[in-house]
């Protein structure tokens, strides 16, 4: 499969489209630290310390992919998922074997009019696992994360996904925030 180098704007990644064995494969930050999404929710790189310690201690399994939060869509699964500065980030693939996948989610992924995604779960300790904020926000302290949707409007505005460069010989390098070029 010939390589092709896609370039998608804000905080989104250049990438080298990657589809193997009937996946497809993508990256990016399923929520942002620090800031209020449009559901008055604040995460931050601590609120998902149980979550990564279940996970590690073989409690919870990994989270799944889903299309808008609708259970009955598995569409892929997380590969990986890691926190850094920014947020919480996932590399994840689809199943283009299926075919909601293949002929819809797929053609409107490759025309950069699908991006969002927005994560899902539950507030560890119930109501003692957020903190209420003076501006009706609130912080959640401890969230057990279960699935990642692909959304079309995700909470987090900046929770967007690009299609995962696969190929391990090649290094991304970054230049200014929004744009990313191959070496």
């Amino acid at each position: 499969m010939e390589n092709k180098i896609i370039y998608l704007q804000n905080d989104i990644k250049l990438v080298n489209l990657k589809e193997d064995d009937g996946k497809m494969f993508l990256e990016g930050y399923a929520a942002h630290f620090d800031k209020v999404n449009l559901n008055s929710q604040i995460v931050n790189a601590k609120s998902f310390d149980t979550y990564f310690t279940l996970l590690n201690e073989n409690k919870i399994g990994k989270a799944i992919m889903n299309w808008e939060h609708d259970r009955d869509k598995q569409i892929g699964a997380i590969d990986n998922i890691t926190t850094d500065d920014e947020g919480l980030f996932i590399e994840a693939h689809l199943n283009t074997d299926i075919p909601f996948v293949s002929d819809w989610l797929v053609p409107n992924i490759k025309a950069n009019d699908l991006t969002g995604l927005s994560t899902e779960g539950y507030v560890y300790g119930g109501i003692d696992g957020i903190v209420m904020n003076d501006d009706g926000s609130y912080y959640v302290k401890d969230f057990i994360l279960y699935a990642v949707a692909l959304t079309t409007n995700p909470a987090d505005v900046e929770a967007r996904f690009s299609l995962a460069n696969a190929v391990q010989e090649w290094k991304l390098q970054t230049a200014p925030k929004s744009k990313w070029y191959l070496l």
